[in-house]
């Protein structure tokens, strides 16, 4: 049977500092209380809790088999039934708390690493292709020559593999694999699935394995200092600059409208090996034309040898005004109201952000049709907001209003 997500919680990737104050977890044979399960002794006084709390088109087969590593927590997710399209999407969504094993308390974990393994495709890109969700705040690092694209919202971030199919379980294959880092936290979410088209009472494996993969750590080719997006006469003008460089070949500049699929819509030469701050840019003309009000770039830089990483992600917003979305009254001073004009199932929160791409009230409702969910805005300073939902299939419903 072909294992399509081993998903591995990791400790200490990032660096000395942080793999000299994170535990080594082990999950393994835990016990069931309805949709609860409880893994004993994780690491010293410290148990753990995993309850399924959301799911779509699937269900847990298996909690735990550890038949191909011992101390991985290895569940194996059902797709119930079939899909039909390339937009479908199905999952099991998991919440760990982490908990004293002398009181059942809260237990802080000061840092927790958590690598994607074997993140595949199935061959064909007419199929499925699997995706991760881990939730915010968390920080990410892509693997060298890796085929997973990433990105986030204001609840999740979020791993989509590409159509080339991996085979088995191999931790050493870089190009399937894609790193998450926690730290101070107490519990967080995951959500694992596929996207697009499987065949019911498909069963897949997914894996957990707790053990650090410092390899995975590549430096990047160049010293980014910085990477921003503004709009200027309907234009989306991208800027750069990087104080050395190695090797580098080309700058990539990709764009995307809901903040994880990204494409490319140019490229730019680099310096190529150079101690001096050099400056770059890139005009997206016309980018007002396309129908989103928000817009994301990310640079993907390649050095000389085909290697590449990814810069961080930068966002302009544009005065379009996506008509399934009505909120009202705008302006206002005190409380706003949020409804779509026909179903849309709500993939996350419907976050408000402000003009610099920042969220600052969330609520996460599982869909809406018509009726309002209302936001009190009382504590917001006056200024240009945006509403932003991102929806099922991908693509991000968003809305325009003024606070006065």
């Amino acid at each position: 049977m072909k294992r399509i997500f081993n998903l591995v919680a990791l400790i200490a990737i990032c660096n000395i500092a942080f793999s000299q104050t994170a535990k080594t977890y082990q999950f393994r044979n835990p016990s069931k209380s309805g949709s609860t399960y409880t893994f004993l002794s994780v690491a010293p006084g410290v148990n753990a809790i995993v309850t399924v709390t959301a799911s779509k088109n699937a269900s847990v087969d298996v909690m735990d088999d550890s038949s191909v590593y011992k101390y991985a927590w290895q569940p194996n997710i059902r797709y119930t039934n079939s899909t039909a399209s390339a937009n479908d999407s199905s999952y099991v969504e998991f919440k760990i708390d982490f908990i004293k094993s002398s009181n059942k308390a809260a237990d802080v974990q000061s840092a927790v690493s958590m690598t994607i393994v074997d993140c595949d495709g199935p061959g064909n890109s007419n199929t499925f292709r699997e995706f991760v969700r881990a939730s915010m705040p968390a920080t990410t690092k892509l693997i060298k020559n890796s085929t997973i694209t990433t990105g986030s919202d204001a609840s999740w971030l979020y791993f989509k593999s590409a159509t080339t199919q991996f085979n088995n379980i191999d931790t050493s294959n870089y190009a399937a694999m894609a790193q998450i880092n926690y730290t101070n936290i107490t519990s967080f979410r995951l959500r694992v699935g596929t996207i697009g088209i499987v065949t019911a009472n498909t069963t897949r494996q997914a894996s957990f394995y707790f053990k650090a993969f410092t390899a995975m750590v590549v430096p990047l080719p160049v010293t980014l200092n910085n990477f921003e997006a503004t709009v200027d006469n309907n234009n989306g003008e991208i800027s750069w600059s990087t104080s050395s460089e190695e090797n580098l070949n080309q700058f990539e500049v990709t764009r995307s409208i809901d903040g994880k699929n990204f494409t490319t819509i140019g490229t730019v030469n680099a310096i190529g090996n150079s101690n001096e701050i050099n400056a770059y840019n890139f005009s997206d003309v016309n980018v007002s034309n396309i129908k989103a009000t928000t817009v994301y770039y990310q640079l993907r830089m390649v050095d000389e040898n085909g290697d590449y990483r990814f810069s961080n992600i930068a966002q302009i917003k544009l005065n379009n005004v996506i008509s399934t979305v009505s909120v009202y009254p705008n302006p206002t001073s005190d409380y706003l109201n949020v409804s779509l004009t026909e179903t849309v199932e709500v993939e996350s929160a419907i976050s408000i952000m402000d003009a610099n791409g920042k969220a600052v009230a969330l609520t996460m409702p599982s869909n809406i049709n018509g009726s309002s969910i209302q936001f009190d805005i009382r504590q917001l300073e006056n200024g240009i907001y945006f509403v932003n939902i991102l929806n099922n299939d991908g693509s991000l419903t968003s809305a325009k209003f003024i606070k006065r």
